[in-house]
């Protein structure tokens, strides 16, 4: 099966105008991620009430560290869970014209955990490009310029001699500064690279009903096989997303002037936000269909229930 870019894109944008249902999921994670916070924070705040009395410093650190990690685990968990709902909703509208709410569940409860893994998994790898940074750091540290050094040229300028710390900076930039553009430049690649190696992995996990192991095999051998297609429509729908951001940016901007408008500017901000993640859900679906020749349902008026 083979489908042209501009057929996908056209369909999946009448599939989400036809389907006003797919806001459901991002609007109720929105909704349960307030509720699921406002009651941690809660429950934080009243033990950290009572901890405070009894730990020192160094304990309330080690506290406030370990409520950021669950915090992060809730977020992404909740997110995992209605990520998997949306995809499997868009699934049903490629396949079968139409979606309810028992999708949602029906593919949140069977997938969030594998998307949740997954995603964890992605951060991991992200996270491996600082290594690109660190001859930048090694280069900084190699320019002899000590902390007390900085100390001293910021009092310096401070005191009324603002060359001493540009001085030093300029010393640091020009030490660095190779290793800075060459070390982002590889990072950048790098996240290129993952981010066509693992575009289709949740799909894979969420549409075929994969393991983590066997979505990222799926999205790789995608790849090997239609690179072409694959890459052009990643850099495309990303493109998209970017003139949907900017669109949005400015929009806020233009109507940050009084606190009515700026409200107002939230609102067009926040659709404009959920219309880009609810578009790119349904265009990357379908593309992963079409790729792995899966059928498709292919009536005009497409409609939930």
């Amino acid at each position: 099966m083979s489908e042209n870019l501009m057929d996908t894109l056209s369909k999946g944008f009448s599939h989400f105008s036809k389907n006003p249902i797919l806001w459901a999921p991002i609007l109720l994670m929105f909704g349960v991620m307030f509720i699921v916070l406002f009651a941690l924070i809660i429950v934080l705040t009243l033990a950290f009430g009572i901890a405070f009395s009894s730990v020192g410093l160094g304990e309330m650190s080690l506290y406030l560290i370990l409520v950021l990690i669950l915090s992060g685990i809730v977020v992404l968990a909740v997110t995992s869970y209605f990520s998997a709902g949306l995809t499997g909703m868009c699934k049903e509208i490629e396949v079968s014209g139409k979606t309810s709410f028992s999708d949602l569940a029906k593919y949140g409860n069977k997938a969030w955990v594998r998307v949740f893994l997954s995603t964890l998994l992605m951060a991991v790898i992200s996270a491996v490009s600082i290594i690109f940074m660190i001859p930048a750091i090694v280069s900084l540290a190699n320019a002899g310029i000590t902390n007390q050094m900085w100390l001293d040229a910021m009092n310096a300028s401070i005191a009324g001699n603002p060359l001493a710390f540009e001085q030093i900076a300029t010393t640091a930039v020009e030490a660095a500064a190779f290793s800075f553009i060459g070390g982002l430049l590889l990072m950048l690649v790098y996240m290129l690279i993952v981010m066509f190696v693992f575009y289709f992995m949740e799909y894979a996990i969420v549409i075929d009903d994969l393991s983590v192991t066997a979505g990222i095999k799926k999205s790789w051998e995608l790849l090997k096989t239609r690179a072409g297609d694959v890459i052009v429509f990643i850099i495309v729908v990303s493109v998209i997303s970017w003139l949907i951001s900017m669109v949005s940016y400015f929009i806020a901007e233009i109507l940050a002037a009084s606190v009515i408008l700026s409200l107002i500017g939230m609102l067009v901000t926040l659709i404009l936000d959920i219309a880009i993640i609810i578009l790119t859900t349904i265009w990357a679906v379908r593309k992963y269909l079409v790729l792995t020749e899966q059928p498709l349902h292919e009536e005009e008026d497409l409609l939930s229930y």
